[in-house]
């Protein structure tokens, strides 16, 4: 069938279906000398039995849910709102060239770390590198003073989604604040509270997780693990403007940023009261929970 139309040629079902099938040969859609749009108010759906392909002269791109993927020129980026990676065909001449490489035994490495490298294809991946900064600033407190505890607040649900094994009561020092009916059933995947003194040999793990996932804050008190814990369990539920009453997620470090400029002072200080210091890190820098500011 050919259907040809001097200047414009619509097709419209008002509440039916409306269906272009070919039972042998190709279908062949086209703008000569134009542009293309595909809409759907609902859902769109491209679906083939052997193999898709898009091809774009200059570039493609990827639009959804605030991200986008855009292939150009031998470059591929990746953006969402909190981040964006590039990578880019490096072409180099140059002599020969000799490295200083001593074969020695060095520290552990971090999985996050180790997958960077790999997709930025990066010569060397430092080993020891699992002291996060916010950790090494907080720990700093506790060579100016016996009288304090380094703690840690942990998300347990980014804790079993990076390792794959669920934080418990039985690991010392560590208290689930999910610890009453209903949501004791879920305590592993609610925020935990941990006593650093006590499992030090714990911390790289931990700054592993950081580095990986926004899940990690670093706290000095004077408190004991049980006081912070119940101090936390009274302000981790709050009242909604509709009289509902929801979960405050302070244990993430993004919504730790966004309470330092909700709170007013009173807020501010009945969340933190307990802390000498409450460090994190957001977006790649220091963040005092505390103070209310990037310190590094």
């Amino acid at each position: 069938m050919t259907v040809q139309a001097g200047e414009r040629l619509g097709l419209f079902a008002r509440t039916g279906q409306l269906s272009l099938k070919s039972g042998e040969g190709a279908v062949d859609v086209q703008a000569q000398n134009g542009s293309m749009r595909l809409f759907a108010e609902k859902k769109l759906t491209l679906s083939s039995a052997s193999d898709i392909s898009f091809a774009g002269k200059k570039r493609i791109t990827l639009i959804g849910g605030g991200s986008y993927l855009r292939l150009e020129a031998g470059k591929v980026e990746y953006c969402t709102t909190a981040k964006c990676l590039r990578k880019v065909k490096r072409t180099m001449a140059a002599g020969a060239a000799s490295i200083p490489v001593r074969s020695i035994v060095g520290g552990g490495i971090c999985l996050s770390c180790l997958m960077k490298a790999a997709m930025n294809g990066d010569t060397f991946v430092v080993r020891g590198g699992m002291n996060s900064v916010s950790f090494s600033l907080a720990a700093q407190h506790l060579i100016c003073s016996t009288k304090v505890t380094l703690f840690a607040l942990v998300d347990g649900l980014q804790y079993e989604r990076y390792f794959g094994e669920s934080l418990s009561v039985q690991q010392p020092a560590a208290v689930p604040l999910f610890d009453t009916w209903p949501d004791s059933r879920i305590a592993f995947a609610g925020p935990w509270v941990m006593e650093m003194n006590s499992i030090m040999d714990f911390r790289e793990r931990l700054c592993e997780l950081e580095a990986a996932l926004p899940s990690v804050s670093w706290m000095i008190s004077s408190s004991s693990l049980t006081e912070l814990a119940a101090h936390f369990r009274r302000n981790m539920n709050t009242e909604l403007p509709d009289g509902r009453i929801a979960l405050l997620r302070f244990h993430d470090p993004r919504v730790q940023k966004r309470l330092g400029e909700m709170l007013n002072d009173q807020q501010h200080r009945e969340l933190t009261g307990l802390m000498q210091e409450w460090l994190t890190i957001v977006d790649g820098k220091a963040w005092s929970f505390k103070q209310r500011e990037f310190i590094c």
